[in-house]
């Protein structure tokens, strides 16, 4: 009689979203098909006494492959970037495919296809970058993507090669409330940063200068978009000043890329 399942985990301490367990878990065709004690035989058995066995991780904000002007490069490829996720529990990622001013938003889904395939060891989906709101991707290739399943993107408020202005702000974000899905907005002031990094430039190259040339007040206009549309998210404002309109204006999530490090800290030198 063959094996009931492919692979079996024995004595494992199981959490779940709803439960935590000792038992057996066993896996058919890569899915877990079964918890229980005493599970039937495995082609392949794993003792996990003593161990802690949980669902898979999902990293929901990473770049990975990312095209950027030479001669820098991203770090880390669809291969290395989802083997290290792997040995770190998770099990899906969710990078950005960023559409580059001038491209077709299409071209840029499909040059990530191209990057990630035959590389990844997990799964993945992608995030978009809307750099070039045009009537055609507006009106044609982002609602296409979305009925896809292409859910959500981001736009940014800063960046020279990303930066939207407010009119193309609010055309995006119709767009994600037309359409039903969700836009991130990189939320900072691109001309006050721009002022500040120049009188910096010459004197405080240090690293302990960046937030300085990005202080909260530079990020205080900038949720006002985004509590106009309680379907977005917001990525950076990490003050007081930067949520005027109290948490019940919040939008759907507010995603913190950078810790909210005392100043004090980050003027600390480091060794």
């Amino acid at each position: 009689m063959p094996p009931a399942f492919d692979l079996v985990l024995r004595n494992a301490h199981a959490v779940t979203a709803s439960d935590e367990m000792d038992c057996d878990i066993g896996v058919v065709d890569g899915r877990i098909a079964a918890l229980g004690n005493r599970l039937g035989a495995g082609a392949r058995e794993i003792d996990a006494a003593g161990r802690v066995v949980t669902p898979g991780g999902v990293s929901a904000h990473c770049h990975l492959d990312q095209p950027m002007p030479p001669p820098a490069r991203m770090a880390d490829n669809f291969d290395t970037g989802t083997r290290s996720a792997a040995c770190g529990g998770t099990t899906t990622v969710i990078p950005f495919a960023a559409q580059a001013k001038g491209q077709s938003l299409r071209a840029a889904v499909a040059d990530y296809h191209d990057r990630s395939r035959g590389c990844a060891h997990v799964d993945y989906a992608f995030h978009l970058i809307v750099s070039d709101p045009t009537p055609d991707v507006l009106q044609n290739e982002l609602p296409e993507l979305i009925r896809e399943g292409y859910t959500s993107f981001k736009i940014c408020m800063t960046y020279d090669d990303l930066k939207l202005d407010d009119g193309q702000i609010l055309d995006v974000l119709e767009v994600a409330r037309v359409h039903g899905a969700m836009a991130m907005v990189h939320a900072e002031n691109a001309d006050c940063i721009e002022w500040l990094t120049r009188r910096r430039v010459t004197t405080r190259m240090h690293a302990r200068y960046w937030s300085s040339a990005r202080p909260h007040t530079g990020r205080s206009r900038c949720p006002n978009w985004w509590t106009c549309d309680p379907d977005s998210a917001c990525v950076w404002p990490r003050c007081r000043r930067a949520d005027p309109l109290g948490p019940r204006a919040r939008p759907a999530g507010v995603c913190r890329d950078l810790p909210a490090m005392p100043l004090p800290d980050r003027r600390r030198p480091r060794h």
